[in-house]
């Protein structure tokens, strides 16, 4: 009968190790192993992200300085409300027209479609001049050539003296946030 116990014994004390040691310590190995595989597609996805930024650094410094100062005054980060004016102003004395008044208001607060915030915002402009009507459209027209990004929204005018008109505009500026 000691012949015929010693295996089963045996068997019972394999069966207790592997349940109370073995079969624990395993499990906790294959989740170390996986918390590791998600590491390392987590590092994987750094990498790629770094090369994309290095990629996209190496194109921005590609551009030359001219450039990005002209897109830097095409579409700001912030709203210069003086250098606008200043430029309004410069326009309006290469055309020989007088500006009355130019009312810059609080900006808009812009939100997107899809209930987000806007990357972008606008600051409405209202600007009062006195000029001939082709004065008037010379003047529209070095607007729209100039790096500002000024959108004409309303334009109104009423007569004053012979040949000149008041005239006022709405438009829009914008800037990035």
């Amino acid at each position: 009968m000691k012949g015929n116990l010693t295996p089963i014994l045996l068997l019972f004390i394999s069966i207790g190790l592997f349940f109370g040691f073995i079969d624990p310590s395993w499990s906790s190995a294959r989740k170390i192993q996986s918390e590791l595989g998600k590491k390392n597609e987590d590092l994987a996805n750094i990498q790629v992200f770094l090369q994309k930024k290095e990629d996209l650094l190496t194109k921005e410094r590609s551009v030359p300085i001219e450039s990005t100062s002209r897109l830097q005054k095409m579409l700001p980060d912030s709203i210069d409300s003086v250098r606008l004016i200043l430029d309004l102003y410069n326009i309006a004395d290469q055309n020989q027209i007088k500006i009355k008044t130019i009312d810059v208001s609080q900006p808009d607060s812009k939100v997107a479609s899809d209930g987000s915030a806007s990357s972008y915002g606008s600051l409405p402009v209202r600007i009062t001049l006195t000029a001939s009507y082709d004065d008037f459209k010379i003047f529209l027209r070095d607007i729209e050539r100039s790096l500002m990004l000024l959108d004409v929204t309303n334009v109104s005018l009423r007569p004053q003296k012979e040949g000149a008109y008041e005239y006022t505009i709405s438009a829009k500026t914008y800037w990035l946030k």
